[in-house]
C-alpha cells in the first residue's frame, strides 16, 4: 500500500470514498479537515422499510444514517413508484429536513390526506438526502404502499316511516380510524322532516362507524320524500367517499278534529264537558288553550291550558265555571276551547268549539273591570344564534288576557347578543327595540304590529322609554347621546323622520347644586311614569364627577337637571313601578337605591342586603317588578348574559332582600326568567322549555304570594321546530305593573 492515500503517481486530493484499504499515519493525518477527522456519511436502514400507510393515517418512520454529528440535519423527498403520489396525498411536507440525534437518528411522521379517489393504490420510497432536498440521495426506504381506501353506507332501513330513527353505518375497507362526516341532501333534508342536523361527524374506528338520523311526525300529507346521506372525510364539506338515498314514508298525515261541548250554558260552580273526536290521530295528547272574553279573567274558570289523551282516535275534559261571589253587573261571560296538535304533533290549531256562556248565579259585591292596558303583558325577548351562526333572532309574545291566549311575533332582523332593550308601556302601546335592527310598536286593544327601520340612527335606540300621556314620545338613548321620536306617526318607513330632537341639543335647565350642566357624559338609562321622562346620565370628566338625573314633562323634549350623586360610577340602575294613578321612581347606585315620587327629590333608602339586586352593572338584567297588594318587589337576579334564575327573591322596600338571601321561591326544577304582576295580584313566571315558553301563575292570598309550579297556564311555541336551536334563550317577561321602562 502506498502513501498518499493509496494512489500511485502524482499527488491527489484525499477523498475517503475513493481510496480503499488501511491507511498508514501519513495518509490518516493529510485526510484531517478542520481539524476533525471526517466521516463517511451513508444511509443505513428506514424503519418501517416496507409497509402499508393508510389514508388519514399518521406513521412513523425512523431513519438511521452514519458519519452525521450529533443535530446534524439529513434531508427527505418522497418518489412515486406506482399511480400517482404527489403533495396532495399528504397533508404534511412532501419534502424536509429531519434533525439527527447522538445515535445517528432521525423520525419522520408523515400523515397522509384522506380522499375520494378510487385509483388503485398507489406507492412511493422515501429518499433520505444530504445538504438539500435536492442534494445527493444517500439511500431509499423500501416500497410504502398506500391501499386504495373503499368505503359504503348503508341505512338501517332504507324506507323508514316518520317519528323513526335511521341507523347509517359506514363500513370501510383499508380504511383508518378517526373522525369522519356526513351531510344531508335532498327534498326532506329541512328541520321540519328531520330532528337531525343536516352536517356533523362522528367517530370510525378503522373499519366502521355510525351516525343516526331522527325523522320527525310532520303530520302532513305530502307523499312520501327523499333525502340522500353523504359519507365525507376531512370535514362536513370534504371529499364525498360514498352516498345512500332514503325514502321517507308519509305515515304521519295530516290529522283532523271535531269538538262537541256537553252544553252552550254553565251556571257558576258547574262543569261543561268537551269530547274531541280525531282522524289520522289515533292515540297520543293534544292541548287545549281557553279563549276567554272580553270580561273574563283567568280566575273565572277552573283551567285555561292543558292536555288531552287521546285513545281509539276518541278523548274528553272538562272546564268548570269558578263560583267567584261576585256580580259580574251588565257582563256576558263566555268562552270558547281551541284544540290544537301539540305536545304530540306541529302545534297546529285543529279546532274551535262553540261558545259557551257562564251564567251569573253567585251574588255579591260587584266585579271590578280591568281596563286592555292594565291586562296587557308582553314576554320578551327570546333571542338565538341561527343555524348558520350568522345572526340572531327575536321573537316577542303580546297578551291582553292574563297569558291565557298570546299572539306570538318573529323579527329576522339581527340583534346583538347581549343587546335587547327593555320595553316599555303607554296605556295604549307597547314599544320596543334591540341595539340593532327594527323598531316595534304594539297597539294593546286591538294588538296591531308597526315596525320600521331605525336608519342612521338605529344605534341612538338602545334604551327606550314613554309616558302615558298623549303623544307617546319615545326617549331612545346610546351611552354617549339621545334621540327622542314620535311614538304614534304610522306613516314613517324610518323612525328618523320621526325624530322631535336630540338630547345633546334639548334645552337643558341646570337645577341640581354644585354640578356644572353637561351633555356628555354616559347614559345610564330611561324611564317614563305618569307625564315624567327620566333619564340618568353621568360622567367624571371636566373637573367633576357625578351621575345625574334629567327630568322632561314634554316627551323628552326638553329636560332639566334636577338631581345628582358623587361620585358618578358607571354602574347604575333607573326603573320605576307605575300603577296609573302615581307610584315611583327607583334608582340604583353604587350599592344603594333612592326612591322618588316626582323625580327631584330622592330619598337615599340605604345600601342593599340579602340577595338582592345589589349595585347592577349596566347591561344587569336583574329587573325587580313591584306589586301594589302584596306592597313588595320580586326579581329573578339574572343577568344578561344568562337565561334565568332558579329561585325569585321577595323584598318589602326594594333594598333588603328576602332575610340571609334564602329565595321566597327555589327553582331548581322550573328556572324563572323574570315575574311579572297580575291585576289581582298575583304573579306569573316564565320557564324556558328548549323552544316553548311556559308561564306558570302563582296566586295571591292577602299579602303573600304561593309559590309553586302547579298551575300552568300557557305554553308557546317561540320558534318553529325547523328553527329552533339549542342555544334559544328565553329573556324576560314583563308587564305594566312593574314595568322596567328603560335600562339596556
Amino acid at each position: 500500500m502506498k502513501r498518499n492515500s493509496g494512489f500511485i503517481g502524482g499527488l491527489k486530493t484525499s477523498n475517503l470514498n475513493d481510496a480503499q484499504g488501511v491507511f498508514d499515519l501519513h495518509d490518516c493525518y493529510i485526510s484531517r479537515k478542520d481539524n476533525k477527522w471526517p466521516k463517511r456519511k451513508v444511509f443505513t436502514s428506514c424503519t418501517p422499510n416496507v409497509a402499508n400507510h393508510y389514508e388519514g393515517e399518521s406513521k412513523t418512520y425512523t431513519i438511521v444514517v452514519d458519519g452525521f454529528e450529533d443535530g446534524d440535519n439529513i434531508y427527505y423527498t418522497y418518489l412515486s413508484t406506482g399511480g400517482t403520489v404527489n403533495s396532495s396525498d399528504f397533508t404534511t411536507d412532501f419534502s424536509g429536513s429531519l434533525s439527527v440525534n447522538a445515535s445517528g437518528q432521525a423520525q419522520l411522521t408523515p400523515n397522509l390526506a384522506r380522499d375520494a379517489d378510487s385509483e388503485g393504490s398507489d406507492t412511493f420510497v422515501i429518499e433520505i438526502r444530504k445538504d438539500s432536498t435536492s442534494g445527493t440521495i444517500l439511500g431509499t426506504s423500501g416500497t410504502i404502499t398506500i391501499p386504495n381506501a373503499q368505503y359504503t353506507l348503508t341505512p338501517s332501513d332504507a324506507t323508514p316511516n316518520e317519528g323513526t330513527t335511521v341507523t347509517m353505518t359506514l363500513a370501510g375497507t383499508n380504511t383508518y380510524t378517526g373522525t369522519h362526516y356526513y351531510s344531508i341532501e335532498g327534498t326532506a333534508a329541512n328541520g321540519v322532516d328531520l330532528s337531525t342536523a343536516l352536517t356533523g361527524s362522528y367517530s370510525f374506528n378503522g373499519s366502521s362507524g355510525t351516525f343516526n338520523i331522527a325523522i320527525r311526525n310532520d303530520y302532513a300529507t305530502e307523499g312520501n320524500e327523499t333525502f340522500t346521506v353523504r359519507a365525507r372525510v376531512n370535514s362536513t364539506s370534504g371529499p364525498i367517499v360514498a352516498s345512500s338515498t332514503i325514502t321517507i314514508q308519509d305515515t304521519s298525515l295530516t290529522p283532523s278534529c271535531t269538538i262537541s261541548p256537553s252544553a252552550t250554558s254553565v251556571n257558576e260552580g258547574s262543569s261543561v264537558t268537551f269530547t274531541l273526536n280525531t282522524t289520522n290521530f289515533a292515540s297520543g295528547t293534544l292541548t287545549y288553550r281557553v279563549v276567554l272574553s272580553s270580561d273574563m279573567e283567568v280566575s273565572d274558570v277552573s283551567s285555561v291550558y292543558g292536555t288531552v289523551s287521546i285513545s281509539s282516535s276518541t278523548g274528553s275534559f272538562s272546564i268548570t265555571a269558578t263560583s267567584d261571589g261576585l256580580t259580574e253587573t251588565g257582563q256576558t261571560e263566555t268562552f270558547q276551547v281551541q284544540i290544537y296538535n301539540d305536545p304530540d304533533g306541529n302545534g297546529a290549531l285543529l279546532v274551535t268549539s262553540s261558545a259557551i256562556t257562564i251564567n251569573d248565579t253567585s251574588t255579591g259585591s260587584t266585579e271590578p273591570t280591568y281596563q286592555d292596558y292594565e291586562k296587557a303583558f308582553i314576554a320578551i325577548c327570546n333571542y338565538k344564534r341561527t343555524s348558520d351562526d350568522t345572526q340572531y333572532k327575536t321573537t316577542f309574545m303580546v297578551t291582553n288576557d292574563e297569558f291565557a291566549s298570546i299572539t306570538v311575533y318573529s323579527d329576522n332582523s339581527y340583534i346583538q347578543g347581549s343587546g335587547t332593550t327593555a320595553p316599555f308601556f303607554s296605556r295604549e302601546y307597547i314599544f320596543f327595540k334591540g341595539y340593532w335592527g327594527s323598531f316595534h310598536r304594539f297597539k294593546i286593544s286591538d294588538l296591531t304590529k308597526f315596525s320600521a327601520n331605525p336608519g342612521g340612527n338605529s344605534y341612538k335606540t338602545n334604551c327606550m322609554a314613554g309616558i302615558n300621556t298623549f303623544p307617546s314620545n319615545i326617549a331612545g338613548q346610546n351611552w354617549s347621546d339621545g334621540q327622542v321620536y314620535s311614538g304614534i306617526a304610522n306613516t314613517a318607513t324610518n323612525v328618523s323622520s320621526n325624530l322631535v330632537s336630540s338630547f345633546q341639543n334639548s334645552t337643558v335647565v341646570n337645577d341640581a347644586t354644585g354640578v356644572t350642566t353637561t351633555t356628555q357624559g354616559y347614559m345610564h338609562g330611561s324611564v317614563g311614569m305618569g307625564t315624567m321622562i327620566l333619564s340618568a346620565r353621568g360622567t367624571n370628566t371636566g373637573g367633576f364627577s357625578a351621575s345625574r338625573i334629567f327630568r322632561s314633562f314634554d316627551g323628552g323634549v326638553n329636560f332639566r337637571d334636577v338631581a345628582q350623586i358623587s361620585p358618578y360610577s358607571f354602574g347604575g340602575y333607573l326603573g320605576a313601578y307605575p300603577d296609573f294613578n302615581g307610584g315611583k321612581f327607583l334608582w340604583w347606585h353604587t350599592n344603594k337605591m333612592y326612591s322618588s315620587s316626582d323625580g327631584e327629590n330622592w330619598t337615599d333608602e340605604g345600601a342593599q342586603s340579602g340577595t338582592g339586586i345589589g349595585n347592577p352593572s349596566y347591561r344587569g338584567w336583574k329587573y325587580p317588578v313591584y306589586n301594589k297588594d302584596t306592597q313588595k318587589f320580586y326579581h329573578t337576579n339574572h343577568s344578561t348574559y344568562s337565561s334565568g334564575s332558579q329561585n325569585i327573591y321577595e323584598s318589602t322596600n326594594g333594598r333588603e332582600w328576602t332575610s340571609s338571601g334564602t329565595a321566597q321561591y327555589n327553582g331548581s326544577n322550573k328556572t324563572m326568567n323574570n315575574v311579572v304582576v297580575m291585576p289581582n295580584g298575583d304573579m306569573v313566571g316564565m320557564h324556558q322549555n328548549e323552544r316553548y315558553s311556559e308561564f306558570y301563575r302563582f296566586a295571591r292570598s292577602g299579602t303573600s304570594i304561593t309559590w309553586n309550579t302547579t298551575n300552568l297556564v300557557n305554553s308557546v311555541a317561540i320558534t318553529s321546530a325547523s328553527n329552533f336551536n339549542d342555544d334559544y334563550y328565553g329573556r324576560a317577561v314583563f308587564g305594566p305593573y312593574g314595568a322596567v321602562n328603560g335600562h339596556t
